[in-house]
Parts: C-alpha cells; sequence; structure tokens
C-alpha cells in the first residue's frame, strides 16, 4: 500500500466516487498547541500529524458509522477539577486489567487518553496521551467487561490499516477473463 496518511487519503477521495467517506476539517497546529498547553501534554507525534495534516476524523456515510472520531481540541470536554476522563492525569497502567482485580478504579482507567472510535455497548479505541503506555491505542472494554487492553503500539499501525481497508473496498474489481475452455463448457 502507499506510504504516508496524506497519499492514502487522496486516494481514497480520488476512488470514492459516491463520496462514501468523510473526513472531517484538519485540526489546527495553534489548536493543538493550546490543548497541549493546557493539559501539560505533548501529543503523539503520528497522531498530532494525522489530525492537523490530513483529517480530524473519518465517517463513513454508507453505513453511518464514524471511523475516526473527531476530537474538539478548542472545547474538550474535560473538567479540570474532576479525576477522571481528564488527559492531563496519566493513565495508570502498561498491561492489560481487569478493573475487579486490580487496585484501580474505573474512574482512574479513563485518564490519559482521548476517544479514537467507539465500537458498540460503550467501549471503544482510545489513544493514550499521557502516561508510561503514551502513544498507544488500546482498546477501552470498561463499560461492559471492565478492563482496558494495549492493542497497538501507536496511532499509525491503528489507522493505516483502516485507510488500507478502505482503500481496497474501494479499488475497481478486476475480472477474471476465462479460458476458452470454462467459457466452452459455461456454455453447453
Amino acid at each position: 500500500m502507499l506510504g504516508t496518511f496524506k497519499e492514502k487519503v487522496e486516494l481514497i477521495k480520488e476512488l470514492d466516487i459516491q463520496n462514501k467517506y468523510v473526513f472531517s476539517e484538519k485540526a489546527s497546529l495553534d489548536d493543538i498547541l493550546i490543548f497541549e498547553k493546557k493539559y501539560q501534554l505533548k501529543l503523539p507525534e503520528d497522531f498530532k500529524d494525522f489530525v492537523t495534516n490530513v483529517a480530524n476524523g473519518i465517517k463513513d456515510n454508507e453505513h453511518n458509522e464514524v471511523i475516526f472520531d473527531e476530537t474538539n481540541f478548542t472545547n474538550y470536554f474535560a473538567d479540570l477539577d474532576d479525576e477522571s476522563h481528564n488527559p492531563y492525569i496519566e493513565f495508570p497502567v502498561v498491561e492489560r486489567t481487569k478493573d475487579s482485580t486490580n487496585e484501580f478504579d474505573y474512574d482512574e482507567l479513563t485518564n490519559g487518553c482521548i476517544s479514537l472510535a467507539g465500537t458498540g455497548c460503550g467501549n471503544g479505541y482510545v489513544l493514550i496521551i499521557k502516561g508510561k503506555a503514551k502513544g498507544q491505542v488500546w482498546e477501552d472494554e470498561l463499560a461492559s467487561n471492565s478492563e482496558v487492553i494495549p492493542k497497538y503500539n501507536n496511532f499509525k499501525r491503528w489507522i493505516d490499516p483502516k485507510l488500507d481497508n478502505i482503500i481496497r473496498e474501494l479499488k475497481p474489481k478486476k475480472k477474471v477473463k476465462k479460458s476458452i475452455w470454462e467459457r466452452i463448457i459455461n456454455y453447453l
């Protein structure tokens, strides 16, 4: 497949004649810098590169599915006085964990990350943006299984297969020409 995020998205836009996929407006670098300063962190470079140079979200209009959540960096929902769902508090774990079998509670396991995409039933993928697992993509299954699971080493490894799958889906299918004998047999 193609090498860069931008090349892949350009190919998708070229192949997507029915406008099935919508790419959100890019995030501004200024908004990212304000977000980083406010929450005292640095976003992973591959993520920052994607949202500022390619798109800040992807939606499949045909299936009404969000492939990659858009992040509102200017009005991020975190309450600085709350100790859950806050990017400025470190994500506390580095390996798969079940809430009921460790010393962490639900609130702690929602910190230091931002949502990438929902997977249903309150679950989804999150990008760790603060803590020892920074840069990794984890599956948040706290709502259904009370656990968080490391899945990808970085954002690029999470988004690349999604872009590749879209490209494969949109590429015209090649017709395989049957041999003369297959055509004769089918004719009879």
